[in-house]
């Protein structure tokens, strides 16, 4: 029994660990869904403006011929600014013509929407009057934004 009881909590034990440590390392080793949203943002009209939060911010650039709203602290004069203003968009709580006034005046074409961004979420919508999905892998969308459709 003894046996049966010890075998059964290191069963448990090992299951938790292993779900705790399941997104460990995501901000180090990107999932393929990351590297297949790069690779359509490279067919993208170049310097084009996407909305993102500033772990992505930072890497897409890397990858693709865009502009990013946000990226690393030091890479931004006024970064605390535009982290408040990225932080309000993703929590999909202003109204279209707030969110429209954001997008228009940042020249943002393209939004791109993961686990990082869906953190800020709390209305679980992401402004569907302005934005189009145009990819979508598990995990990861990105809209463009209606205004800028061709």
């Amino acid at each position: 029994t003894l046996l049966l009881i010890s075998g059964s909590l290191t069963t448990l034990y090992t299951t938790q660990t292993l779900e705790e440590q399941k997104g460990l390392w995501s901000n180090v080793y990107l999932g393929n869904g990351h590297w297949q949203a790069f690779a359509f943002l490279n067919t993208v009209p170049k310097q084009s403006g996407i909305m993102v939060m500033n772990h992505f911010g930072e890497i897409i650039p890397d990858f693709a011929s865009v502009r990013t709203f946000i990226g690393s602290t030091p890479g931004f004069v006024n970064w605390s600014e535009l982290f408040h203003i990225a932080t309000r968009f993703y929590t999909g709580q202003l109204t279209d013509t707030e969110a429209e006034g954001i997008l228009q005046k940042e020249d943002i074409s393209y939004v791109y929407y993961s686990d990082g961004e869906k953190y800020y979420n709390i209305t679980s919508t992401l402004y569907p009057n302005l934005l189009t999905s145009v990819f979508e892998t598990p995990g990861i969308i990105i809209y463009q934004v209606n205004s800028r459709r061709n």
